[in-house]
């Protein structure tokens, strides 16, 4: 392997080293590449193109050219450099280009290699699962994995939550079941946010259930008709929740002792309190109240769908970012997840305008790159009132992570400080007001 980020470079080492019986030497210099040639034959030349670095191909095929070497050479590039790609959990994502590989050399899997992995909270609404779920136990002399779920077998969420529990992070299929299971999974996750809204029960736990289910997907596969159908379902159910319910301390309760992700608390908040504070921003009413709305939903459920980390989800200012000491490929994560986010909104059938423009403003700058130094009002109104409710769930579930307690005029003090702009503080003093009355 020859490139020029040897953080990225790892990554894919660890992967073929896991999954295949295989040697991997990583050079990260033309020089030492030269040098590693004249000792080690290897089968395969694996080159990461970024684009900035072409050059460590050119050479490559140079120097093979000059010493009349005649090695495959395998160019990585485009969707598998990208810092969402190679810092995802789903090993799901390379197995693409190891099956590209098979074509130039045999490569011969290890047993670990014939299952496939899948996050254990996505087993949340499934009732009766297709095929086979296996758990893996590492020993010494290899990775074992043993069937604990026989095909068909009823289960439920206590069920599940028991192995995560037990640190079991992952449930594991055979890969000529992952296809199928994966599939019944959303099918389960429809099922349920469908089933749970008509009984009018455990709304906020389904909803929240299904939420990450189809974060994970997004995230492992992209835009699918499944996926996004799932998606859907999941924001009309927290559209439903935070436009029903008509007591705002009651349902604050119930999702802050709700289970749920931190990623899917932000996302409902978000859209809890600015449906709360829309009727008093004069931008219409009935259905042009219902589309801004509406709106708001998608832009809470995809905005951060690239933040899978909860240590990226709570950075929410420049000047937090500055004091982290997080990877390369952490920080370009979290300088490209709203650009990403609105580039995988435009592949969205039917989503509501300007919801990909709102995204890429949510940090305060108009490409969707980083943090602003300084919020202005040169953004859409709507996008700064997202900002200020948003830097306001933010606050609230920090300090409840942190504290465990809340200090809402804490809260407030701070946010006083963020926000000087009237164009932004006019909102923070709505929501004030809004909380205040409901306490």
């Amino acid at each position: 392997m020859v490139s020029s980020n040897e953080e990225v470079a790892n990554i894919f080492a660890l992967f073929f080293r896991a999954n295949f019986k295989v040697q991997v030497n990583l050079v990260t210099t033309k020089s030492e590449f030269s040098d590693e040639l004249k000792s080690f034959k290897p089968e395969l030349v694996m080159v990461f193109e970024y684009s900035d670095s072409k050059s460590l191909l050119e050479f490559v095929k140079r120097d093979f050219a000059d010493n009349s070497i005649d090695l495959p050479v395998f160019s990585i590039g485009g969707k598998y450099l990208s810092a969402d790609f190679v810092a995802s959990k789903s090993m799901s994502n390379f197995s693409s280009i190891s099956e590209e590989l098979q074509g130039i050399i045999d490569l011969e899997e290890k047993e670990a290699y014939q299952y496939a992995a899948i996050q254990i909270e996505n087993f949340f609404l499934l009732s009766s699962p297709c095929c086979d779920i296996y758990i893996k136990l590492k020993k010494s002399e290899g990775d074992e994995f043993v069937k604990r779920i026989n095909a068909g077998d009823l289960i439920d969420k206590d069920s599940v939550r028991k192995y995560k529990d037990m640190k079991v992070d992952y449930f594991y299929v055979r890969k000529s079941d992952f296809e199928k299971i994966i599939e019944q999974i959303l099918s389960g996750a429809l099922k349920g946010v469908v089933t749970a809204n008509q009984d009018n029960k455990n709304i906020i736990e389904v909803t929240g259930d299904s939420f990450e289910i189809s974060q994970n997907f997004l995230d492992d596969f992209g835009v699918k008709a499944s996926t996004v159908r799932v998606a859907r379902a999941t924001i009309k159910s927290m559209l439903k929740s935070v436009s029903t319910n008509k007591k705002l301390s009651k349902i604050l309760k119930e999702i802050m002792q709700d289970e749920s992700s931190y990623s899917f608390k932000r996302s409902f908040l978000n859209t809890l309190f600015f449906n709360e504070i829309l009727p008093y921003l004069g931008w219409g009413k009935g259905t042009q109240v219902n589309q801004i709305i509406e709106k708001i939903a998608y832009v809470s459920f995809f905005h951060d769908c690239y933040l899978r980390d909860e240590k990226l989800l709570r950075i929410n200012w420049k000047d937090e970012l500055d004091l982290t000491n997080f990877s390369e490929t952490e920080y370009e994560i979290i300088d490209m997840h709203a650009n990403n986010a609105a580039t995988l909104l435009q592949q969205i059938p039917n989503c509501p305008s300007d919801v990909d423009v709102i995204i890429r403003q949510h940090h305060g700058t108009s490409n969707g790159v980083g943090f602003a130094d300084k919020l202005t009002s040169s953004i859409s109104p709507i996008t700064i009132v997202f900002i200020v409710i948003e830097a306001f769930s933010t606050e609230i579930l920090n300090q409840l992570t942190d504290k465990k307690k809340l200090n809402i005029k804490e809260v407030f003090t701070v946010l006083n400080e963020r926000f000087p702009l009237t164009s932004y503080n006019k909102h923070l003093e709505l929501l004030k007001n809004m909380v205040m009355k409901s306490r």
